[in-house]
């Protein structure tokens, strides 16, 4: 079995994006920037441990110009989630509320996109899931 981030986890459709950018909280990173939407829970049955988190990754075109640069800062992004995001789901699932966050990549330089890597975007999303915590207790 592949470890990946299922499908059900990866938000889609431009309309979906576009919610969350409008209306949700932003956070700030180096690399990248966190909206954020929380709501209360509709249904349980349809959470893993209580709670039901959504993930869009989006790297503007206007930003990276290279498909394959793009497609690659959004793999790093997704594995990045993947691995960290057993503290996101624990504190949400807590307090019973669904999230959904859209992860966008910063305005950088092309040398240093090229050479970002996982680290670099985790030292980020650590920094923020604290914050996006505190967002859904408020």
């Amino acid at each position: 079995m592949r470890s990946t981030l299922p499908k059900s986890l990866i938000l889609r459709g431009h309309n979906a994006f576009g919610d969350v950018l409008q209306h949700g909280s932003l956070i700030h990173g180096r690399w990248i920037r966190c909206y954020v939407r929380i709501e209360q829970q509709a249904s349980a049955t349809a959470f893993r441990n209580g709670a039901r988190v959504q993930f869009g990754f989006a790297v503007p075109k206007k930003i990276v110009s290279s498909a394959v640069l793009r497609n690659r800062l959004r793999r790093l992004m997704r594995e990045t989630v993947r691995l960290e995001k057993d503290s996101l789901w624990t504190g949400l699932g807590a307090q019973e509320k669904t999230a959904v966050i859209v992860l966008m990549l910063r305005r950088h330089e092309p040398a240093q996109l090229k050479t970002l890597s996982t680290g670099d975007i985790a030292g980020d999303w650590h920094l923020m899931i604290p914050k996006i915590l505190s967002l859904s207790t408020g």
